[in-house]
């Protein structure tokens, strides 16, 4: 019985160490995959491009991308990149529309298409950041109405009134002087790239440059806000100077220089703002900045078309 005895607790302590030495080896290759470490290259590229794709946009991402802290920090060198595949979609939608809708349905069905891909994400930050500044005096109550999720009547107000505009906008630029149909559907894709890419470089750029404040340690802008590198913007930069080339080819040099020095200005005056009122920025901040510079571009364009000077 002893021999018998000391056989069985033998085997169950072999047992017992191979399971620990499985576990400890599934724990190390659950650790190399959740850090990303085993990619390298342009699949690595790929994992995080699509970690920024899934982070900004309600789109899907092959089953085999891996989803981590590490590639999402590196997100940010994408956010042109992502801003240009969804003025794609939405140059898609608004192309199909406009053959069986009159211009004004086609142009809100539009504007629904790209809420719907982004599930609102800059939106919601330009509203947390209306009913914040609106009604927050000082850096704590500021960052905590910021980080309430209620929406306020400043909140709405902004809404409305960016919405409101971006259709007043996107309608008079659709339906601007167009004589081949051809022409238009390539001056119309060219607009949303500019206008959704180039925002998004902007918020890198902010990123960068700027502080990073939250009313919490968590945020669901803070794995990427928090470490921007030199890289990331330039990858960024050289994307958006690639979409900016567009407005040159599409619409003249006086477009091509006239962007640029909007966007300078917004982002003087927002970076400014913000670290005069809570030190820095946060995720609302760099939605609200996104739509406003969005705004801006459309309107700009909107000045150009109405001058005859594009």
């Amino acid at each position: 019985m002893s021999e018998h005895g000391d056989k069985q607790s033998s085997a169950q302590a072999d047992n017992q160490v191979d399971s620990q030495v499985d576990s400890q080896v599934n724990k190390q290759t659950y650790k190399q995959n959740l850090s990303g470490s085993n990619l390298t290259g342009w699949r690595k590229q790929l994992h995080v491009l699509f970690n920024a794709v899934v982070f900004f946009t309600r789109l899907p991402a092959p089953s085999y991308i891996q989803f981590n802290e590490s590639f999402l920090q590196d997100a940010a060198r994408y956010f042109p990149l992502v801003g240009a595949i969804v003025a794609a979609l939405v140059w898609c939608s608004l192309s199909l529309a406009l053959f069986i809708l009159p211009l004004p349905i086609a142009v809100i069905l539009a504007m629904i298409v790209s809420v719907l891909i982004t599930g609102a994400f800059h939106e919601d930050g330009l509203a947390d950041c209306a009913d914040a500044f609106g009604g927050g005096y000082g850096k704590e109550q500021i960052l905590t109405i910021m980080h309430d999720s209620r929406l306020g009547t400043y909140g709405v107000i902004a809404l409305c009134a960016s919405l409101g505009l971006k259709f007043c906008l996107l309608f008079y630029l659709v339906s601007y002087s167009v004589t081949f149909y051809i022409q238009f559907n390539s001056q119309l894709l060219v607009i949303l790239l500019l206008a959704n890419s180039l925002s998004r470089w902007l918020a890198v750029v902010l990123m960068y440059c700027t502080p990073y404040v939250a009313f919490t340690g968590s945020s669901k802008s803070k794995p990427i806000a928090s470490r921007v590198t030199r890289l990331s913007v330039v990858i960024a930069s050289v994307t958006a100077l690639g979409f900016l080339s567009l407005a040159a080819n599409t619409f003249g040099w006086l477009v091509f220089a006239a962007l640029p020095l909007l966007l300078a200005i917004v982002y003087i005056l927002a970076r400014r703002y913000f670290i005069r009122h809570i030190g820095g920025v946060n995720g609302d901040c760099l939605g609200a900045v996104q739509q406003v510079s969005e705004l801006f571009m459309l309107l700009t364009l909107c000045a150009f078309a109405h001058s005859g000077c594009i």
